[in-house]
């Protein structure tokens, strides 16, 4: 019998990639919004050659679209690199074929204008019947700009930008015998969404689609998917900057090919805004899920396996559903906690550590049902159940001493959160795939609550 790895590269990169595929549609199921871009993080991770691991992150706005890691075989660094941004970008190609029909925003700003004496020249002198038509409608002021760059300039760029946004949500731009004479080519996002005889705002949409057609060496195309790696390599490759040698080629090809069909803008950022997709990367998943935690003469210990990321905060925002928030907000354990402690306090010690076991049991079913909407939440999920089990024996025993110290030391450490200085969470590894913290709902939650969402 084959192992994974005996397998072709080929063959364990698309067995993976269809098994994200499905989970993204079946798990997050999450609908664009209008007029905001995806961003897609992309990294890889390998030991030079080794296994390659991929973090792939896409988000639009607030809402996380997927958070995915990927095994994909052996190779090189640089294979992975390349690997997670082409497994990314198939990944929304799969979901959201056709972006640029809803995301592209309608209005172009000032910024969009790239040589704004190149675009104002072919509007004073149209050589084509759309720039003759598109200068008809412009004010004579629009049609000589400043000639030194300067505040001035960047005065009249944002108000020619403004005249354009009033022709953008103006009637429709495309006539067919004048682009037609004019031989202009239009993208297949320009092509897709004239199809729809749009109205409103997507006809606004398509009026911008048609002026980056028109002066595509004038005004900055917008693209509907913004990519980010870390990789300088890749980055240059792709720009066509650097020279791809022989492994790297088709990788780099594929994703020059994939430009035109699936537009995407490719930007280098440096590894510490790329910290969820580096964290998805990293190649010993489940023994750096989660809450890294130890018990270690009944006190918790962070293992501190992998280097800080980010916010803890940012990340539950990012990854986790309003759904599931919602119920680990509803779903806490506070009242049964108390009456641990108050029964333990009392003297009562067969009915407290019965209330201990009714604790372990009553958040072993929350964590259970909990809506799953990505598998960075199932381990987080996971663990905290792990932690709970572990914490719980340590409660019963402190209540059989009648330590009760201990006993409301393990309680505490339960119910804070970082910000009032639980030894379990001070010094939590702040990473995608360790530690999901929630938001902070003080104002809305009693200190010392116990829910589950809590970080």
């Amino acid at each position: 019998m084959k192992t994974t790895d005996d397998k072709p590269k080929s063959a364990i990169v698309d067995e993976a990639l269809q098994t994200v595929i499905e989970r993204v549609q079946t798990k997050y199921e999450v609908r664009l919004k209008e007029g905001e871009p995806i961003k897609l993080f992309v990294d890889g991770l390998c030991e030079n050659p080794g296994a390659m691991h991929l973090g792939l992150f896409a988000r639009q706005g607030e809402q996380c679209l997927f958070a995915e890691h990927m095994y994909v075989g052996h190779g090189t660094c640089n294979e992975a690199e390349y690997l997670a941004l082409k497994c990314g970008l198939q990944i929304l190609q799969s979901i959201y074929p056709e972006p640029g029909t809803l995301v592209i925003p309608p209005a172009i700003s000032a910024t969009d204008i790239k040589d704004v004496t190149s675009l104002v020249a072919k509007f004073r002198h149209p050589t084509d019947a759309v720039s003759d038509r598109i200068a008809r409608r412009l004010p004579e002021t629009m049609k000589q700009p400043p000639a030194n760059p300067g505040a001035e300039q960047d005065e009249f760029q944002a108000r020619l930008a403004a005249e354009l946004n009033g022709i953008i949500h103006g009637p429709p731009i495309y006539d067919e015998e004048e682009f037609s004479k004019s031989e202009i080519k239009l993208r297949p996002a320009t092509l897709q969404l004239l199809d729809q005889n749009p109205r409103d705002t997507a006809l606004a949409r398509l009026n911008r689609l048609l002026l980056e057609d028109v002066y595509a060496m004038d005004i900055v195309p917008r693209a509907p998917v913004q990519t980010f790696s870390d990789s300088q390599l890749v980055t240059k490759q792709v720009a066509g900057l650097w020279r791809a040698n022989s492994s790297m080629q088709p990788y780099c090809m594929f994703l020059r090919k994939l430009r035109k069909t699936y537009f995407y803008d490719l930007t280098k950022i440096c590894r510490e805004q790329n910290q969820i997709a580096d964290s998805l990367a990293q190649k010993y998943i489940e023994k750096n899920s989660g809450r890294n935690m130890s018990l270690e003469n009944g006190r918790f210990n962070t293992v501190m396996a992998v280097p800080p990321a980010m916010k803890k905060d940012d990340l539950f925002n990012a990854v986790v559903s309003q759904e599931t928030k919602d119920f680990l907000k509803t779903h806490n354990l506070r009242r049964l906690l108390l009456e641990v402690v108050q029964l333990a306090g009392g003297g009562q010690v067969d009915e407290a550590v019965k209330a201990a076991l009714e604790l372990e049991a009553e958040a072993r079913k929350i964590l259970d049902s909990a809506p799953k909407s990505n598998e960075m939440l199932n381990l987080w999920l996971r663990n905290t159940r792990d932690i709970i089990q572990r914490s719980v024996p340590i409660m019963i025993d402190a209540i059989k001493r009648g330590d009760a110290p201990d006993l409301a030391y393990v309680a505490e450490e339960l119910s804070r959160t970082e910000s009032t200085g639980s030894e379990i969470y001070d010094v939590q590894v702040e990473m995608a795939m360790s530690g999901l913290a929630s938001p902070r709902d003080d104002a809305d939650e009693p200190d010392g609550e116990l829910s589950w969402n809590r970080g």
